[in-house]
């Protein structure tokens, strides 16, 4: 039987078509995080092809002692946290950047920027650098420093305090680090790539084009971004519709297959580099500031048997399970990801209440509901 092609283009978008519009909630949140008081602008990460790369950034200001550094993940940009931000940026300033090949930041050609050149080394580099440049531009207002990172941003916030090279080269500006958020957080020591991204991996310009045309391209974004939450309703149709952005764009997509290619070891037969992997999960044990691991329960992305590993491996952390809630944390629970944030700020974290159910006191364990 022959299908019209309007009727099977018809059956591919559903799913795009039927997702949501912002929720109330997010509309309200959206629109709290755009009165606040703010500057954008560009600002230097590190030289590429002997060349510094510019940075977009955006920070605002409150009357907090706090300044929030807030990484977003993959296929993203700092629009991640706008619905967080409506929230969290009422007491605290924050500070978002896109990072390199991502946003409104440079887009060096990853055979320019090199085998390593989108590796989280090779970020939290250019992230430290132009901290560095911005708590400069702070003059003698010493704000206290958290840094907040999402699915990637994790990665790339535990190369910034477990690299020695880092360490050693920013150390005025992770002096000024007291305290680690890590949302949907990632671990170095993978055994396979996740097949989602090993399709991403894939794609080329003719493919992008091909799917696009046939409307594959949204409705298969669709499909993923609704699996990252436990309610769809919490993911609009605008998320799907940036990671859509991305992928159509040659050089954010080159940039965001050579940050999934380059996030965890692999050798050339695509086996784990255990070695080398090794050796990242050994630098856990210099991630030396009080740390939070937020991780959704149902997370299907990276599963939260991670943030278990995670939380028991370095030195001084905290882990919450959030209960019905899976990968996309800042758009599925922002005001939760706000309040756990806020909290562990105000906090001495060794004076937390804990509950030890889960066992250990030195490894506790939160399971929360919303």
């Amino acid at each position: 039987m022959r299908i019209a092609l309007p009727l099977l283009l018809a059956a591919c978008a559903s799913t795009y078509r039927n997702m949501p519009d912002p929720s109330a909630e997010m509309e309200d949140l959206r629109a709290a995080g755009a009165t606040l008081p703010n500057e954008r602008g560009r600002v230097a990460g590190a030289e590429v092809g002997g060349e510094a790369v510019e940075l977009h950034f955006r920070e605002t200001r409150a009357d907090g002692e706090w300044l929030v550094v807030l990484l977003h993940g993959v296929l993203s940009d700092s629009r991640t946290w706008e619905y967080v931000i409506g929230d969290l940026g009422q007491d605290h300033s924050l500070l978002l950047l896109d990072l390199p090949g991502c946003g409104l930041s440079d887009r060096p050609h990853p055979s320019v920027a090199g085998p390593e050149g989108y590796s989280p080394t090779a970020l939290a580099r250019h992230v430290l650098c132009a901290l560095r440049e911005r708590l400069h531009a702070d003059g003698a207002r010493a704000r206290r420093v958290a840094l907040v990172g999402h699915s990637l941003g994790s990665m790339v916030i535990l190369r910034m305090l477990g690299d020695a090279a880092l360490r050693e080269e920013f150390a005025d500006v992770l002096l000024r680090v007291e305290r680690v958020v890590l949302l949907s957080p990632v671990d170095f020591a993978v055994e396979k790539k996740h097949p989602m991204f090993m399709k991403i991996l894939g794609l080329s310009g003719v493919k992008v084009t091909i799917a696009d045309v046939t409307e594959i391209l949204e409705e298969s974004t669709a499909k993923a971004m609704r699996q990252g939450a436990v309610e769809p309703r919490r993911v609009p149709r605008l998320e799907a519709e940036r990671m859509v952005e991305v992928l159509r764009d040659g050089p954010r997509r080159r940039a965001a297959q050579a940050m999934i290619r380059q996030a965890v070891p692999f050798t050339e037969d695509e086996v784990p580099d255990w070695p080398r992997i090794r050796e990242l999960v050994a630098d856990y044990a210099r991630v030396d500031r009080p740390c939070l691991l937020l991780h959704g329960e149902c997370d299907e992305t990276f599963g939260v048997a991670v943030a278990y590993k995670l939380q028991a491996q370095l030195p001084d952390a905290w882990l919450h399970v959030l209960a019905d809630a899976k990968h996309a944390l800042p758009s599925e629970a922002p005001r939760r990801c706000a309040a756990e944030i806020r909290a562990f700020l105000a906090e001495d974290p060794r004076e937390r209440v804990v509950d030890e159910s889960f066992g250990r006191a030195r490894t506790p364990v939160l399971v929360t509901q919303r």
